[in-house]
């Protein structure tokens, strides 16, 4: 009994002193970044990076296996403090019959004994896993949801769980996308219940080009006809589980270094003030050179580092203050067209509601038009009755706060005049 207890309190504090080593939230993706890469990482006092453990580069024909590429930056990583998210994904063509990365192979056994080899390879050096990337999306995973689930989900975590108990899976690395067959919500609704013993870590990618408000509408609130990530997960059962972002970013070609720069700094300000998500992993760190590749980078291809990696590594320095609670949280305010449109028969419903936020976030972002965005929920009671009346106005409602706070700033009853003089 006494030599139980050792081992059990021994277990622990192994346990324990692992998983608290590294408690950053901060991170990036680096893909299989040169030492010269991972060097600005460090540089920049980022302590997690994201990494591609590609089967369809490592295993190049069946059992002829090449990992120089990983051990040479598993070996940075080891000697400079950096903690690693491996991702294990993409299919060799000889495994499938050359229909694709996007494809399982035709005989699972050869999926997990890839797995086997390589988390039993690391299992003292990788500690965190995620089996697949983006499987809602075609050209990173070509069939269903029950098909990722039974052919290489549960496979590769099975298979995890076996050679290295002490590891923790982070999952199912959903894109945030609503289009037909890639619904994110039914995706991660399904992987959750069904692979719900498997995975310790609920982790997600988001973008949004109307801004960071936006990704937290979408994780906490919702989008009035899809559900919030939040409300997923805790409908999943795993509301006590950590969340990670492990994607999301403003590519340089769409938005100027600047703006880049901006969302940076907005974005980690607001996830320190609400401690939500635990950890993220922004795209990425270097430009893709490669041709047609947009600019995810937070440092240029020739290495020139652009404004959001200051940003990014004077905030984790601490040299960053609170956000200031000068202007109420977005996410507090309602959008009265949004409602009454959600609750409306008008067609193309997601559309509508997409094209006004996009209106939103665009006014957002400069100095001289950011306070429309403000009138807009100041006065969000007179639009709604304005739109209640009024359709045809439904489509004008930011103008129409324009014209509330120019022409009548202090009379809402001469707008609700005005505007009945102007009905047909």
């Amino acid at each position: 009994m006494i030599k139980k207890t050792a081992s059990l309190i021994v277990f622990i504090i192994i346990f324990s002193l692992y998983f608290s080593a590294n408690e950053s939230p901060y991170g990036i993706n680096a893909h299989t970044g040169s030492n010269n890469v991972l060097a600005k990482i460090k540089e920049a006092g980022i302590k997690w990076i994201r990494i591609d453990l590609y089967w369809s580069k490592i295993e190049l024909a069946r059992g002829d296996f090449d990992f120089s590429e990983i051990d040479r930056i598993i070996e940075y990583c080891m000697n400079n403090g950096l903690s690693i998210l491996g991702v294990l994904s993409s299919s060799p063509g000889w495994s499938n019959n050359n229909k694709g990365i996007n494809y399982p192979p035709d005989d699972v056994e050869d999926w997990k004994n890839f797995v086997s080899i390589t988390v039993s390879r690391y299992k003292d050096k990788i500690r965190y896993w995620n089996i697949w990337n983006e499987p809602n999306v075609e050209k990173f995973f070509a069939l269903g949801k029950a098909d990722f689930v039974d052919e290489i989900f549960l496979p590769a975590a099975v298979t995890i769980r076996n050679k290295s108990p002490l590891s923790l899976i982070a999952g199912p690395e959903l894109a945030h996308l609503e289009g037909q067959g890639s619904e994110w919500y039914f995706w991660l609704k399904y992987i959750l219940t069904e692979c719900s013993q498997y995975i310790d870590i609920v982790s997600h990618h988001i973008y949004k080009n109307t801004g960071v408000y936006a990704i937290f509408e979408s994780l906490e609130i919702g989008e009035n006809i899809t559900p919030s990530v939040k409300e997923v997960i805790e409908d999943s059962g795993f509301s006590s589980a950590p969340f990670w972002i492990t994607e999301t970013g403003w590519d340089t070609e769409l938005f100027s270094e600047d703006e880049q720069e901006t969302r940076y700094l907005e974005f980690l300000q607001k996830m320190e003030k609400k401690s939500y998500p635990n950890k993220i992993f922004f795209y990425q760190i270097i430009d893709d050179a490669t041709p047609g590749i947009r600019p995810w980078g937070i440092i240029k291809s020739n290495f020139t580092e652009k404004p959001a990696y200051s940003v990014y590594s004077d905030f984790i320095s601490g040299l960053y203050p609170p956000a200031e609670d000068s202007e109420p949280d977005q996410l507090s305010k309602k959008c009265y067209m949004e409602e009454s449109v959600a609750m409306s028969n008008m067609r193309n419903k997601k559309k509508f509601i997409g094209n006004l936020r996009q209106i939103r976030g665009f006014f957002n972002k400069f100095p001289q038009t950011k306070q429309f965005v403000t009138l807009y929920y100041n006065y969000g009671s007179i639009l709604k009755v304005i739109a209640h009346n009024f359709p045809e106005f439904r489509r004008y409602s930011l103008k129409t706060a324009i014209i509330i706070n120019y022409l009548f700033p202090t009379s809402h009853q001469k707008i609700i005049d005005l505007i009945a003089s102007l009905k047909p």
